[in-house]
């Protein structure tokens, strides 16, 4: 093929970020490596508190055993194995046809390619609306409004998707954005599905003033999916719904009752974050050192990347999270390369396209 400026892909595509190399949270493997082998419960060398939260899952375990099934719980908080799945779960509740007209979700561009992929399967038309890129990619409700009016000569619109902090641009909406999400939802009778499993990027902004609000705290205020420290492999996430009624409540978990849990050790995971250490605890001067210790790492390996990117490419990236879309413009492209890539919309598009096809 083509001779390339380098020797080596690193793959960061995936976010899998322990998987390049970032140090896991010792906590998390610690109450993991005792609830997978008790007899390290006798081991004096390790704190105190971890072998208290390590007894109180086990005794939640049957047999006292991190492989036996977990007890599930009504209510409307649910644990699945990652955000595509908690997403496919009620999607899928969503998907039911009216006089024969497939449903559509309004949902953002540019996206994760795995709700393209996902909407595609269910059968679901996908109701694409521009995210404003001059405006640090925010939501325009005019252009809401004009991909649902569109939309409603040849489907059912009944949701609307919101990435936030966005994937992959990387941005977070501000509070006053999210409120005219909410009313346009709320308007237009669509169900609000907001993807927020990036949410703990924020301590990974790079602009000042970035600061990630939950769209339930939004609504809230106007009368979600959640990770800095994010262990892939283990495959737990939770969902929760809000503001729907009873009846559609239940025949999510009827749609549910036969899919299987997140895997235990994901569970106790999620269980280390949900409750983490106190500051009276042994634990916790590690535990709260691990976000500055990988915000300090990050910040520094971003740096230089921007640096080099900016010198060799002259874009503008912008400074939020670990993704970045970096626009460009029609002349970036060079001039003998434009008809091979004619057929998308967006010089962003075009540009990607033909560099990965």
């Amino acid at each position: 093929g083509v001779l390339k400026p380098f020797t080596e892909v690193i793959r960061a595509d995936m976010n899998d970020i322990q998987a390049m190399g970032q140090k896991p949270l010792t906590f998390i493997r610690e109450v993991l490596t005792m609830c997978t082998y008790p007899m390290l419960l006798k081991d004096p060398n390790l704190p105190s508190d971890i072998k208290v939260r390590a007894n109180q899952i086990l005794d939640e375990c049957g047999g006292r055993s991190a492989a036996a099934y977990t007890y599930s719980e009504e209510g409307r908080c649910h644990l699945s194995s990652g955000s595509i799945e908690a997403m496919r779960s009620i999607v899928n509740v969503l998907n039911l046809p009216q006089n024969d007209i497939r449903i559509g979700i309004l949902v953002p561009i540019p996206r994760d390619p795995t709700y393209t992929a996902l909407l595609d399967e269910l059968g679901i038309i996908q109701i694409d609306y521009y995210l404003e890129e001059d405006d640090n990619w925010s939501i325009n409700p005019e252009e809401l409004s004009n991909a649902l009016e569109t939309a409603s000569k040849y489907c059912f619109p009944k949701a609307i998707l919101v990435i936030n902090p966005g994937s992959p641009t990387g941005s977070v909406l501000s509070p006053l954005n999210m409120e005219e999400i909410v009313r346009f939802a709320a308007e237009k009778k669509l169900v609000l599905l907001a993807d927020e499993v990036r949410a703990a990027y924020q301590f990974n902004a790079f602009a000042q003033g970035c600061y990630f609000q939950s769209f339930k705290k939004t609504m809230m205020q106007l009368g979600s999916h959640t990770a800095i420290w994010r262990s892939c492999g283990l495959r737990c996430g939770c969902l929760e719904m809000v503001n729907l009624g009873e009846d559609v409540i239940a025949v999510y978990k009827k749609s549910i009752c036969i899919k299987m849990c997140p895997g235990v050790l994901g569970q106790i995971a999620m269980d280390c974050m949900i409750c983490p250490p106190l500051s009276t605890e042994p634990s916790y001067p590690n535990f709260v050192q691990y976000p500055s210790w990988i915000i300090k790492g990050i910040r520094c390996t971003r740096s230089i990347k921007m640096n080099g990117e900016s010198e060799v490419s002259k874009l503008k990236i912008p400074k939020i999270s670990e993704h970045e879309v970096p626009p460009v413009s029609e002349s970036e492209v060079p001039e003998h390369e434009v008809p091979k890539v004619s057929e998308f919309k967006v010089p962003e598009h075009k540009y990607s396209k033909y560099l990965y096809p």
